[in-house]
């Protein structure tokens, strides 16, 4: 069978992904030479002795990608077809083997059944339906605009188009952009200059060291985004952005090296904030199976630094860096107030009442034998030692830290 030149609209026609293949094609889809954003996909409906019928539908650009990616099933393409747009194409083979070609316009209600995709019949293949990203973009924009610009490509298991859900593609941008100023902040001490909160001249360079991460816009592949360093209208501070991006580009290559120790020696390297936002990052990767890729121009260099790793590295980087052994230290409490003790789940919370804190958490064994008993309220004055666990990446806030209570006794009220 030829399909090249059928009797549709938009011929002449290329094929350009085969579904089907059974001594040729069954079904697949064809773009119009003619029209590049016209596509037609077609299926063998039925097959007699000596004829071949297949329907074919008209569609646009915008639905074959939604169709070849499952965001629409495949039998829809055809039965909610807009008027004049479906077709009947019958081969018929004579005694002499001479073939016939017979297109007509067709209505889908027409149809038996069989003719049809089932309603389970979906594409699945990932599919760009955004603008194609191209890392000479970021070489262009940077130069065009005098500014770091740089790009965070993920790629989640469940996404076969250009999309995520909102949540996410907040959180990522959020912590990509937290994690860039903090090593921005990182940098600027390292060089013995603090970032301004407005963008006064350094007396050494004429320079800022405002940086503001910004997002500039999307693309597909199968999801980017396109992000530039605001300097606030100065020239950018670039003996600060380059090492940023050094360092975020290092911690890339850490995760993808597969080497914990060398990862969680890298992150040891950066002050808690830049790991806090490093560990979310890849936390949040992981929840949607992806892989990154950051591909960076720094200003006036005009060249593209890429670092990448892939999802099984991410998920097993997240796995190591919330495995990894807390800090601990401790704290001896000489006079404490007992105002919370559930022995069940050895919860517990203790006021410190020489500095104000209160402390609630968990009871180790020993103490939980010594709890038991104890008095709870204004009145159940005790002295005792509590661990405090920092995770490796806990937030900079304290809202990571865990508390255990490991010895605990009663004391007599303060005079």
């Amino acid at each position: 069978m030829e399909f090249e030149n059928l009797d549709l609209f938009g011929s002449p026609f290329e094929i350009v992904e085969t579904y089907i293949y059974y001594e040729g094609p069954q079904t697949f889809a064809m773009r119009s030479l003619a029209m590049p954003d016209l596509y037609y996909f077609v299926n063998t409906a039925d097959e007699g002795d000596d004829t071949i019928t297949a329907l074919a539908v008209a569609v646009s650009g915008d639905r074959f990608r939604a169709v070849r990616s499952g965001l629409v099933a495949f039998r829809q393409a055809f039965v909610e077809a807009p008027a004049h747009t479906l077709s009947k194409i019958v081969w018929s083979w004579s005694d002499s083997d001479e073939v016939s070609v017979r297109v007509s316009e067709f209505a889908a209600e027409a149809a038996p059944d069989s003719w049809l995709p089932t309603w389970e019949a979906r594409l699945d293949l990932p599919t760009d339906t955004g603008t194609p990203f191209k890392e000479a973009e970021l070489i262009s924009l940077s130069a065009a605009q005098n500014r770091t610009v740089f790009a965070l490509e993920v790629a989640a298991a469940k996404y076969q188009t250009t999309e995520l859900p909102a949540r996410t593609s907040g959180e990522l941008q959020l912590f990509l952009a937290a994690g860039v100023e903090a090593l921005a902040r990182e940098t600027a001490r390292r060089t013995k200059e603090k970032p301004k909160l407005r963008p006064v001249p350094s007396k050494s360079s004429g320079v800022t060291h405002h940086l503001t991460p910004m997002s500039i816009g999307t693309r597909a592949a199968s999801y980017v985004f396109l992000m530039a360093i605001d300097s606030d209208g100065a020239m950018e501070a670039t003996e600060v952005t380059a090492p940023i991006f050094e360092s975020f580009n290092a911690l890339v290559n850490a995760v993808s090296s597969e080497d914990v120790a060398s990862l969680l020696a890298a992150m040891k390297g950066h002050q808690p904030r830049v790991r806090s936002n490093f560990r979310k990052l890849l936390a949040t990767l992981t929840t949607i199976e992806s892989g990154l890729s950051i591909s960076t121009v720094v200003a006036h260099t005009q060249q593209v630094v890429q670092s990448s790793a892939t999802a099984s590295q991410v998920r097993s980087a997240t796995h190591a860096i919330e495995s990894a052994k807390p800090k601990v230290q401790h704290i001896d409490i000489h006079r404490g107030l007992l105002t919370g003790l559930v022995l069940g789940t050895k919860v517990f919370v203790l006021s410190d009442l020489a500095a104000g804190i209160t402390y609630r958490g968990h009871m180790d064994d020993e103490a939980l034998a010594e709890a038991n008993g104890l008095p709870v309220g204004d009145a159940s004055y005790v002295s005792g030692r509590i661990r405090i666990e920092t995770p490796f990446a806990a937030d900079e806030d304290g809202s990571g830290l865990v508390y255990f209570l490991e010895t605990i006794t009663p004391s007599d009220a303060p005079g």
